[in-house]
């Protein structure tokens, strides 16, 4: 039953909103026809992204079409799997009351359903951690060649698929030390384990030596990194704080209300109903799975001022919290109170998720980054009013110390997917890409200003794709290098239900 609710809520309106720019990114790469031409631009541009998705996702597009559903099916297929092993992974650990209780929190967790309805490989990610993790359990305790097959195929594609989740090795290999030194509840060998980790990294072979990690670290300045400080506030983001607290009210009221439901009666039970031990194990090891991953981003931040303390990027613990939640709830002294909590806690939690979000906006998930605001913008591109000889479009993944791209190669594709995606491709109208802001002052950009400037000058007509930051900061560019021989006019414009904006500009000269 949770499994059909999970792929209602992921199905439903799968194509509501119109892709993302990260997912016009994902639609260049797979819409390539050789193999060569999908993986090479994985590599070429500074992201932590290898290829093993869109090499996937291609299969899918091939069957179901370019389209918004073609794109994303995969992602849906794997977040609908991702519920069943973490039930699998909660009996595993504990047993099928946390497992059942974890699963159906992933199952309406909006979060996951807007990952399982965007084409990027995080849903993918989420689908073979879930596996490297369960068979890692499970070569823990039996050692079967399918337990170590398992482990090792998952866990080298989830590497293929994107860098981030590589902190799930140390997850797994701190746990596996502390069942060897304190839990002594494996037979599992120190001999054993290297030599898992060696297979896995025989396997990653290929792709380190293709040096985009470094190449990554080294262009930090170029990614899509978030510049703020992190927070604690950005580690708990996935207990939804204001659900635990109110749930919990609601739970001491109950229990102490002499108007209590039948149905919510239990036994005041012991936690001596399982054996404490193995509970125990499991509390351990979710620790390590919540705990490790942002204690690693911050020590980066540190030493790099990367931070990587945002969601996608910690997406990988946000499995743990669903099993964390019950497991904890369910091993406090007075098991009625622990059953009681979860059940007021899921409760609360779809009516004021989902069911809500279904009721505000018409759709279950959180909302998909910019929502259909591409869509929008490219429809009344494509309306003759905004016709013109130029397009200046601001792509989203260009920065002001990355602008000596060259054109017809696949990182110039990168760089103008959106645009090449959706309108170019059809209409074939000439366009320069400008940077994701225009403010910086460097001799680099200096020199690309230059360049924009005689573009202009040579068609005294253009228009223009970006957001309203910049359109801001170029509006005053314009008027410093144009207003003394050119009046500037605005012929029309467009704004969408986002960030987004139209402007088809026209110069006049003053002497005529």
């Amino acid at each position: 039953m949770t499994l059909v609710v999970a792929a209602f809520l992921r199905f439903y309106l799968l194509d509501l909103f119109g892709l993302s720019s990260d997912e016009f990114a994902t639609l260049m790469i797979v819409s390539k026809e050789s193999f060569c031409d999908i993986v090479k631009p994985c590599f070429v541009i500074s992201q932590p992204v290898p290829p093993f998705y869109f090499l996937l996702c291609k299969v899918w597009v091939a069957v179901l079409g370019a389209g918004e559903t073609g794109l994303r099916f995969l992602s849906v297929i794997c977040g609908i799997l991702t519920v069943y092993l973490i039930f699998l992974i909660g009996k595993t650990l504990f047993d099928s009351r946390v497992a059942g209780w974890a699963a159906l929190l992933c199952t309406l967790n909006t979060t996951q359903i807007l990952y399982a309805q965007m084409a990027r490989p995080y849903a993918l990610c989420l689908f073979l951690s879930s596996i490297s993790i369960l068979s890692f359990l499970r070569w823990l305790k039996t050692d079967t060649f399918l337990d170590r097959f398992c482990y090792v195929t998952s866990t080298s594609l989830l590497l293929y698929s994107h860098y981030i989740f590589a902190p799930l090795l140390l997850i797994q290999g701190m746990y596996f030390y502390w069942c060897r030194r304190f839990a002594r509840n494996t037979g599992r060998t120190t001999q054993n384990w290297v030599i898992l980790q060696l297979v896995v990294a025989l396997a990653m072979a290929p792709l380190l030596s293709q040096n985009q990690i470094l190449d990554m670290i080294h262009a930090r300045r170029t990614l899509d990194w978030v510049s703020d400080t992190p927070h604690f506030k950005d580690v708990i983001l996935f207990f939804k704080l204001k659900y635990l607290f109110f749930s919990a009210v609601i739970t001491l009221v109950y229990s102490w209300s002499p108007f209590r439901w039948n149905f919510l009666r239990y036994p005041m039970a012991e936690v001596g109903r399982q054996d404490f031990a193995s509970r125990c194990h499991g509390l351990v090891f979710l620790s390590f799975w919540y705990g490790l991953p942002p204690l690693l981003f911050y020590l980066l931040y540190c030493l790099t001022g990367i931070n990587l303390m945002v969601e996608r990027y910690l997406i990988l613990i946000s499995l743990a919290s669903y099993l964390l939640i019950p497991a904890v709830a369910l091993s406090i002294k007075r098991y009625s109170w622990g059953r009681t909590f979860v059940m007021v806690y899921v409760l609360y939690y779809a009516s004021s998720a989902p069911i809500l979000s279904y009721f505000k906006k018409g759709h279950f998930s959180q909302a998909m980054p910019g929502e259909s605001q591409w869509r929008e913008t490219f429809g009344a591109l494509n309306d003759s009013t905004f016709t013109s000889s130029l397009l200046l479009f601001q792509s989203p993944y260009i920065e002001a110390d990355q602008l000596d791209y060259s054109p017809n190669t696949p990182r110039f594709d990168y760089l103008s997917a959106p645009v090449l995606g959706s309108h170019i491709r059809d209409t074939r109208t000439p366009f320069e890409l400008l940077p994701h802001h225009w403010r910086t002052e460097t001799a680099i950009q200096e020199k690309f200003n230059a360049r924009i400037k005689l573009a202009v000058l040579g068609n005294q007509e253009f228009t223009l794709l970006c957001n309203q930051e910049f359109w801001e900061d170029f509006q005053g560019w314009l008027h410093r290098e144009f207003t003394d021989h050119f009046e500037i006019l605005s012929v029309t414009s467009f704004s969408s239900s986002q960030v987004l904006r139209l402007k088809k500009i026209r110069l006049l000269s003053k002497n005529l």
